[in-house]
C-alpha cells in the first residue's frame, strides 16, 4: 500500500484543473476570423464582374469562389452584387489565384479565370 502526501495530490489537481497550454507550430490550416486560410490574408484585393454573355452583357449575381492556383486550396467565397460586381478584400499579393463563378440556377456552365493576382489596396 502506498501513501500519497497532500502536497502531491494538490500538484496533481493543479495539473488536471489548470493544464499547461499546448503550443503547436503553424501548419497553414488555421483560418482568419473573416474566413479563409490565414496564410492567404494580406493587403491586396481582386475584383471583377459576373454577367451573362450577350449584346450587351447582362449583369448577374452569382457565388464567386477563390482558390490558390498552385494547390487548389479553397480560400473563400463571395456573392457578386445585383450589378455583377464582386471583390475579394484582404488577399495576399504575390500568389496566383483561380476564380470560379457558379450559376446557381444551373442554366449556364461555371466560368473560370485562372492565374489572377491581387492588386495593392
Amino acid at each position: 500500500m502506498s501513501h500519497t502526501s497532500s502536497r502531491s495530490i494538490g500538484s496533481l489537481a493543479r495539473k488536471i484543473l489548470f493544464p499547461k497550454p499546448q503550443y503547436r507550430a503553424y501548419n497553414g490550416d488555421e483560418t482568419h476570423r473573416f474566413g479563409g486560410p490565414l496564410a492567404y490574408f494580406g493587403d491586396g484585393f481582386i475584383e471583377g464582374t459576373t454577367s451573362v454573355a450577350g449584346t450587351p452583357n447582362l449583369p448577374k449575381s452569382a457565388p464567386v469562389r477563390l482558390y490558390v492556383h498552385a494547390t487548389g486550396l479553397f480560400v473563400r467565397e463571395v456573392q457578386s452584387s445585383a450589378t455583377g460586381v464582386y471583390r475579394f478584400d484582404r488577399v495576399r499579393r504575390g500568389v496566383e489565384y483561380t476564380i470560379l463563378t457558379i450559376d446557381e440556377t444551373r442554366e449556364y456552365n461555371a466560368v473560370v479565370a485562372d492565374r489572377q493576382k491581387a492588386s495593392l489596396v
